[in-house]
């Protein structure tokens, strides 16, 4: 049972426990009251007796002096009222917490109880808590009745009106659970799930109508009837249907029996003896490269001849010259007259010709080789090839010319001043008199062509290359150039050393520092020590001594003398200017063309 009272004063009384058996109402600021109990009663109470605070009233007569109360804290001061026809003014008490004049309150509140019955209660009238079913109520503390000292309401509840002789592990009673007694002491044993704990379960309910299975046995449907089980362990047994009923195991027939179709029999199926057959062949249809067939009686099937081919009665015969064949590849493709004569095609990218059982001629991609060291002779005594064209170097071990050694051909210019009989000279190294110019001169069509002059030579005219300059990458070795050389000014240098021409004639170091030593000057690189004798590189190719990049970087005068650089100058004052670019990463090999433009850092 729970009571809940409630008002719209403020004023609320809660209620204590006391031993598990009493409950006391106690006075707080909560404006509520509760009263638990197990069962599900309730009572609600709006206002018990103290109205919410209304406005300050008017000043009434002078009553007759009352008992001096405990001083209060000085209340709001009112306007000052007619003078009473009693007894001299009291002593002024203390102000009380402020409460209700009645004017305004609450002259009624409602109570109901479970069932929905309500009563009004009005002023003067009492309520009156009755106890029932072991629950006493009884006032326990009625005086003062402050926020310090409430009145106190006691519920007691008494002895519960039930047997309680039981534990929390047991029922005292025992229960029975479709038809098993169960009283909490041990836990229920389910023997099975069908209408009742003991029942088969049948297919209707999800089970199969049947206690057990055979093991191996295949399991047959039948509605709602129970599944039953029909047995095809034996070796052999095939599962046949016989078109109505249940299918049925079909037992393994004898060796060499094959399975036959057969309607009389309830399968449809038997194990018969193999047989040949008979019967007459219905139809012959004549394939690719054939003419003829039938659909019935006798068939003629004709083979088509062809180009090479020739159909005959009793075979096929191939034409012995075979003159439309177009093309034959097979990566195993041999032709031969036997095994030990043939040409090999067997190995990719390579024909080996065979002959006397051993490979004599290997011809790969470039080159026409014998298959192995001196193997072949090329031409003989008696049967010579007719001329050679070759386009290169012939290499030799030995050579003769008509029958006779070229060396004892040649041995008697060796030593000699001149040559009595005149020719043709292809190649050679002239150690005599020099030619003179005028032969030079004339011999047009031999200079026309490419010429290698090593050494200084000196021409009276320049010469006009109609291609342009032709320069070739360098080696790694330090200080090689290619490329316009000029051999003029004075100083000392160091090769590799990147340099510029001074207003005196003389060649120093570089430095990007500043525009006197890098900016508008000649800038060529040293060739050696001695500028007109080792020369100066003005534009080409060039190896340093060192990497001053990888291959692409540009190049640029470095701040430190005589360098290079693939790192741009970046303080102020200093000179950026291009003199080439790197060709590689590790051999210092670089294309030195300096620009003509440069900067000056701010």
């Amino acid at each position: 049972m729970a009571i809940t009272v409630t008002s719209s004063g403020g004023n609320t009384v809660t209620a204590t426990v006391n031993g598990g058996t009493s409950v006391t109402l106690g006075s707080t600021t909560t404006n509520s009251v509760s009263i638990t109990e197990a069962a599900s009663t309730s009572l609600s109470v709006t206002q018990v007796n103290k109205g919410e605070t209304g406005a300050t009233g008017a000043t009434g007569a002078t009553g007759a002096t009352g008992p001096t109360g405990p001083t209060g804290s000085t209340g709001a001061k009112g306007d000052t009222g007619a003078t009473g026809a009693a007894g001299a003014t009291g002593a002024t008490g203390a102000a009380g917490a402020d409460g209700s004049d009645g004017s305004d309150g609450v002259t009624t509140f409602q109570l109901e109880d479970d069932s929905g019955d309500e009563v009004t209660i009005s002023n003067g009238k009492e309520v009156k808590f009755i106890g029932a079913g072991g629950l006493d109520i009884n006032w326990t503390d009625t005086s003062h009745g402050t926020d310090g000292d409430p009145y106190d309401l006691t519920f007691t509840v008494g002895t519960l009106n039930q047997d309680t002789t039981g534990s929390a592990a047991t029922l005292t009673t025992p229960r029975a659970i479709n038809g098993v007694n169960f009283d909490g002491s041990a836990g229920i044993t389910v023997t099975a799930a069908g209408s009742t704990l003991s029942d088969t379960v049948t297919v209707a309910k999800g089970g199969t109508g049947a206690t057990s299975l055979t093991d191996g046995h295949v399991l047959l449907g039948s509605g709602t009837g129970a599944v039953t089980a029909l047995d095809v362990t034996a070796k052999g047994s095939i599962l046949v249907g016989d078109g109505t009923t249940d299918p049925v195991a079909l037992a393994v027939g004898d060796d060499d029996q094959v399975l036959t179709a057969d309607s009389s029999e309830a399968s449809g199926l038997k194990w018969a003896a193999a047989g040949g057959g008979s019967g007459d062949i219905t139809s012959v249809v004549a394939g690719s490269g054939m003419t003829g067939g039938a659909t019935s009686g006798a068939a003629t099937v004709n083979v088509i001849g062809g180009d090479g081919i020739t159909a005959n009665a009793n075979d096929v015969a191939i034409t012995a010259a075979q003159t439309t064949i177009t093309s034959v590849l097979n990566a195993s493709l041999v032709i031969g007259r036997d095994a030990d004569n043939d040409i090999d095609f067997t190995t990719d990218n390579n024909i080996r010709f065979r002959a006397g059982g051993e490979d004599q001629l290997t011809l790969v991609d470039g080159a026409l080789t014998p298959t192995t060291n001196a193997i072949v002779d090329l031409g003989t005594d008696d049967l010579e090839f007719k001329d050679g064209y070759f386009d290169g170097t012939l290499e030799a071990d030995a050579i003769t010319i008509g029958g006779t050694a070229i060396a004892s051909v040649l041995s008697p210019v060796a030593g000699h001043a001149s040559i009595a009989t005149v020719g043709t000279i292809g190649t050679g190294v002239w150690q005599g008199t020099a030619v003179a110019s005028a032969y030079l001169d004339a011999d047009t069509a031999h200079l026309s062509g490419t010429q290698t002059f090593s050494g200084a030579k000196t021409f009276s005219e320049l010469i006009a290359p109609t291609k342009g300059h032709l320069y070739a990458k360098g080696s790694d070795t330090h200080f090689e150039a290619q490329g316009d050389i000029i051999k003029i000014g004075t100083g000392s240098t160091t090769a590799g050393e990147l340099c510029y021409l001074k207003a005196d004639g003389t060649w120093a170091a570089t430095d990007a520092d500043a525009v006197a030593t890098s900016g508008g000057v000649l800038l060529a690189m040293a060739l050696g020590t001695d500028p007109d004798v080792d020369g100066m590189l003005l534009r080409g190719m060039f190896t340093l001594d060192h990497d001053p990049g990888t291959i692409a970087d540009e190049l640029y005068i470095s701040t430190t003398a005589g360098d290079i650089t693939s790192t741009a100058p970046s303080a102020t004052g200093d000179i950026v200017r291009v003199v080439g670019y790197c060709l590689d990463s590790s051999d210092g090999q670089i294309w030195f063309n300096p620009s003509n433009d440069f900067i000056v850092l701010a």
